[in-house]
C-alpha cells in the first residue's frame, strides 16, 4: 500500500462512514437543504461520509449536481475523510479536483483489476463487492486477490446483502492482505461482520 493509502486507511479503522442520500425538491437538487443536512452531520461521531454512492445516485447525478453535492460535503467536513463513488475515470478525475479523499469504485465487469488501477491514479481506492441484484459483480477469487494487491487500493467495501457466507469467505481471504482494510455495509447483519473482522462500516 502507498504511504498516503495507508494513512487514509488508518483514518477510516474503526470508524463509521454514512453514505449519504442527496435532498430534492420538487426534481431539482435543494441546495440548502444540502448544506444544512451537512452541518447536522459534521457534529456527528462519523469518520466521514461517502458521497455519489448508490444511496447518494452518484451516476445518475449531472457533472454540475455531483461538483455541488461534493463541495457541500467537502466544505461541512474539512478534517473528516470524504469518499467519492467513481464509475469511471471521468468522475475520479471530478472527485480527485473536488477535493475528495479517495473513491468508491463502483463494481466492474471488464477488466476489474486494470479498472482498480486507473482509478488508483487520481486517489486512494476502496474496491466495492456487492451482491448481483443491485448492480454488482461477485468477483472471483483470483479478481479479488488481484485488486487488493494493488498499491493504491486500500481496502474493500463488503455488501452481500444477507449472505453470511460470501462475508465469511471474504473476510477470511482478507487474511491474504492483511494492510488493507474490510469495511462493512452489511446492514443486515453489522455486529457480526463486525466479529468478523470488518474494521470499518460504511453503510
Amino acid at each position: 500500500m502507498t504511504e498516503a493509502g495507508s494513512l487514509m486507511a488508518d483514518r477510516l479503522r474503526g470508524g463509521l462512514i454514512p453514505a449519504v442520500p442527496v435532498p430534492f425538491r420538487g426534481g431539482t437538487l435543494d441546495e440548502a437543504a444540502q448544506r444544512q443536512y451537512a452541518a447536522w452531520m459534521a457534529a456527528q461521531s462519523v469518520a466521514g461520509v461517502a458521497v455519489w454512492a448508490h444511496t447518494g445516485r452518484g451516476p445518475h447525478l449531472s457533472a454540475e449536481q455531483r461538483r455541488t453535492v461534493l463541495e457541500a460535503w467537502r466544505d461541512a467536513l474539512p478534517d473528516r475523510v470524504v469518499i467519492a463513488g467513481a464509475r469511471d475515470i471521468t468522475m475520479a478525475i471530478e472527485a480527485r479536483r473536488g477535493r475528495a479523499d479517495a473513491l468508491l469504485a463502483f463494481p466492474e465487469r471488464h477488466d476489474p483489476v486494470g479498472y482498480h488501477r486507473r482509478l488508483g491514479q487520481e486517489l486512494p481506492v476502496i474496491a466495492f463487492w456487492l451482491y448481483e441484484a443491485a448492480g454488482g459483480v461477485a468477483y472471483d477469487d483470483a479478481t479479488l486477490d488481484a485488486i487488493l494487491a494493488l498499491p493504491t487500493v486500500i481496502g474493500i467495501k463488503v455488501a452481500t446483502l444477507d449472505s453470511v457466507m460470501t462475508f465469511q469467505h471474504i473476510a477470511e481471504l482478507m487474511r491474504r492482505h492483511p494492510r488493507k482494510l474490510l469495511i462493512t455495509g452489511e446492514d443486515r447483519f453489522l455486529g457480526y461482520s463486525l466479529l468478523l473482522g470488518a474494521q470499518a462500516a460504511l453503510i
